[in-house]
């Protein structure tokens, strides 16, 4: 698998806190999430689409799309009001955001 995959949700230099938070929801969430969420935080504050997601993880757009709204549920990903065209679409998709880069309320 790719480095991108083996880096941690929380940097060396976070608070406690947030090291104590990842380590309690790490292994509450299935692999395939904790992938989703630790490659969404390496969007930073952009944010991703779900197929800007899907390529990351080199999944089919239809294995990641589904997860998103579940992760938004468990307040592991954010739904922003943004919306862009990825490289070769047409139609704007949702940027989704970790919460770590998220400044909504």
């Amino acid at each position: 698998m790719s480095r991108l995959f083996d880096r941690p949700a929380v940097r060396n230099d976070d608070p406690q806190p947030s090291h104590d938070a990842y380590a309690y929801v790490l292994p509450k969430i299935p692999e395939r999430y904790s992938k989703l969420v630790t490659v969404a935080a390496s969007f930073g504050a952009r944010g991703a689409t779900a197929v800007e997601l899907a390529d990351a993880m080199e999944l089919p757009r239809d294995s990641v799309s589904p997860r998103l709204k579940e992760l938004e549920r468990k307040g592991l990903l954010i739904r922003s009001d943004r919306r862009r065209v990825p490289s070769g679409f047409k139609v704007p998709q949702t940027v989704w955001v970790h919460p770590e880069y998220c400044h909504e309320p």
